[in-house]
């Protein structure tokens, strides 16, 4: 749950691809 971006599907503490 990257918290720079939208969309995640469990990224923690980093951004996530989906965003």
């Amino acid at each position: 749950n990257a918290h720079n971006f939208p969309l995640d599907l469990g990224a923690i503490e980093a951004p996530s691809t989906t965003g």
